[in-house]
């Protein structure tokens, strides 16, 4: 079962805005505990006319902290439902399942269809692990926006645990401990 592990859903006071196929936009963000990202959660609302799949790219990120223009999992989003007013609403768009390292910096980075988009975000800019940033240029290259943050939710799932088996021999019997049953008896405590 998918759970909640990056997110920033404070403030909600202002509109990013993101349209046509070169102006994308992007939020950082540094996964506190290794999983396996599964889908985001963005809150989303479109100007009228807009029509189309939005891109979304899970990127790693480069010394300066902006999106390489390699995505480690990807997904898409239908516009089509997306509301036409300043509220915006939350959307779930599953990406390529990948695991994610505890410590190291990734971006969301959407790429828009035809027309224009709004990605809600807050004015303070304080999410402590990642940043808004935008490109004019369709990735190739990026500018932090200071004191913002875009609203979204990461989830995923955490890797199982490894798998150790002991054989041992006793009375001519081999009995096997396997540390999946040693893990789940700790589970339960």
């Amino acid at each position: 079962m998918a759970k909640l592990f990056e997110n920033y859903v404070v403030g909600d006071t202002w509109n990013q805005t993101f349209w046509g196929t070169t102006y994308w936009i992007a939020q950082t963000f540094t996964p506190q505990i290794t999983h396996k990202i599964t889908s985001v959660k963005l809150k989303l609302w479109k100007a009228a006319g807009t029509t189309g799949l939005m891109k979304i790219h899970i990127r790693p990120t480069n010394a300066t902290g902006h999106p390489t223009d390699q995505d480690v999992a990807s997904g898409e989003l239908d516009v089509a439902p997306l509301p036409i007013t300043g509220a915006g609403q939350w959307f779930e768009i599953p990406v390529t399942p990948v695991l994610l390292k505890s410590g190291t910096k990734y971006a969301i980075v959407v790429e828009p269809p035809l027309g224009v988009m709004y990605w809600r975000a807050d004015e303070t800019g304080e999410y402590p692990n990642g940043e808004c940033l935008t490109s004019v240029n369709s990735g190739l290259g990026w500018t932090a926006i200071a004191n913002r943050d875009l609203m979204f939710e990461e989830w995923g799932v955490e890797p199982l645990p490894k798998i150790s088996v002991k054989v041992i021999a006793v009375g001519g019997v081999f009995i096997a401990l396997v540390g999946l049953v040693i893990y789940a008896l700790q589970r339960k405590k």
